[in-house]
């Protein structure tokens, strides 16, 4: 039995919906320790999960077993977890999306079907020659370049049908340069989708040029400031303070801020976020959902004004409203959940150099340890790696050493963003001017 034939023997059972969906995933991935290469990962893994449904019982199965008698045991083994589970009232009014033929969206780059694993090699060589070419005395101490190619197919019994997947490049470069007793490390790191947008000698020379800038770095004193936060730090702000308060499942469970907030304004008026799950080429576009509902470009939040609640199957029949596509599924092995695809963030007027001199003096974070912020409480703790004095709106030195601490919910009340954006693992992130952070430090 193939796996596009399951839905077909999953109609004929005793059961109100079911659901296929297949995923196979293969990836190509060299890593770099102390500026050599090692020897090439290959791993390839396909695998099916099997959901059903009937009197408000759902049962979910997964397994990598693609013969028939794996499929057949699949299939068994969702009905047994159906029949044991409790009731799920909402589930009787809305078992599972119809789905539908989503407009189909340029996800894979052709580009990939010809890459071989020393094409990758070559690839990620030229990042290193990049990295001693501009900083001769560094050392790549640790890199990594993978190459992800994945096939997904969603099927179920109301007769939905379609086939996605993504490409990406994900890399991760960390320089370091030693000096006088002194070390620093420069990082370099992102996805993209299409190898064309892969440059091995920029990423190079940005990261040893970051390392070795950081060498001359200062320590951070404690004190309270205005800083301009770059898209890779700052995009777990938008995700925590506007896109998981958007969540219908949290909104159910009591963990948002947004309920009963539909129309009204939860963040700045400078703040707009859509959700376009639509972008070509982009991490987290895609055609239909986890569910096989057609995915949509919508509207979270415009000008601080909550729009739209994103809403996926189980939690739409709750509020008796249509799924707005938003049920995520990265594997077969899991069923998902309520979640967002990718994002674009609007609403800057500004360029980053006008950003800067609007800041005047303060501060501007290029990378941080770990960046995040709860996002019940607000709270935003980040440790400096890499930052910059800024002095009427010019960057003057690096500075170090540093946990920059926060509200997020004053964040998105006060700040300012540029009109600009940065790619941000799929997302559309601007740089941001938060004002009156507090830093705590050695100094």
């Amino acid at each position: 039995m193939k796996v596009d034939q399951l839905a077909a023997k999953l109609s004929r059972l005793n059961v109100e919906a079911a659901e296929v969906f297949n995923s196979d995933e293969s990836f190509m991935k060299v890593y770099v320790e102390n500026d050599r290469i090692q020897p090439i990962m290959e791993v390839s893994e396909a695998g099916v999960g099997v959901r059903t449904y009937k009197d408000g019982k759902t049962g979910f199965s997964a397994t990598n077993n693609l013969t028939e008698e794996g499929l057949e045991r699949c299939v068994e083994t969702a009905l047994s977890v159906m029949r044991s589970s409790r009731v799920d009232e909402e589930l009787r009014r809305c078992p599972i999306p119809l789905g539908g033929k989503g407009e189909e969206v340029e996800t894979s780059d052709k580009g990939f079907e010809d890459l071989e694993s020393r094409d990758l090699v070559a690839l990620c060589r030229r990042v290193v020659e990049a990295v001693k070419e501009a900083v001769p005395e560094s050392i790549v101490q640790f890199g990594s370049l993978k190459a992800v190619k994945t096939k997904n197919l969603y099927m179920n019994t109301f007769g939905s049908y379609n086939e996605g997947g993504f490409t990406a490049l994900k890399y991760n470069f960390k320089p370091q340069v030693s000096s006088e007793g002194k070390q620093s490390e420069g990082i370099e790191q992102n996805a993209v989708c299409k190898l064309s947008e892969f440059n091995p000698e920029d990423v190079g020379r940005r990261a040893a040029l970051k390392a070795k800038e950081m060498l001359r770095a200062r320590v951070l004193k404690t004190l309270e400031a205005d800083w301009v936060i770059a898209p890779d730090e700052c995009e777990p702000y938008f995700y925590s303070g506007v896109v998981y308060h958007a969540l219908s499942s949290n909104m159910h469970r009591k963990r948002s801020k947004f309920i009963d907030k539909l129309g009204l304004k939860v963040a700045s008026e400078k703040i707009t976020v859509v959700e376009d799950p639509r972008k070509p080429y982009r991490l987290g576009s895609c055609a239909v959902d986890g569910e096989g509902t057609p995915t949509t470009v919508k509207t979270v939040l415009d000008k601080g004004v909550l729009k739209t609640v994103l809403y996926n199957g189980r939690e739409a029949a709750v509020d008796n409203v249509d799924s707005t596509g938003n049920h995520v599924r990265s594997h077969y092995g899991s069923p998902g959940g309520n979640g967002v695809h990718r994002i674009t963030v609007l609403g800057g007027d500004m360029s980053l150099p006008e950003l800067l001199q609007d800041m005047g003096d303060g501060y501007m974070l290029i990378k941080s340890a770990a960046a995040g912020a709860d996002p019940y409480t607000g709270a935003v703790n980040v440790d400096v790696r890499e930052a910059y004095r800024v002095e009427r709106g010019e960057v003057k030195y690096p500075v170090r050493k540093g946990v920059l601490t926060a509200n997020l919910n004053e964040i998105l009340q006060t700040l300012e963003m540029t009109k600009e954006t940065g790619n941000v693992y799929g997302s559309d992130i601007p740089w941001i001017l938060a004002k009156a952070v507090h830093v705590a430090a050695e100094g």
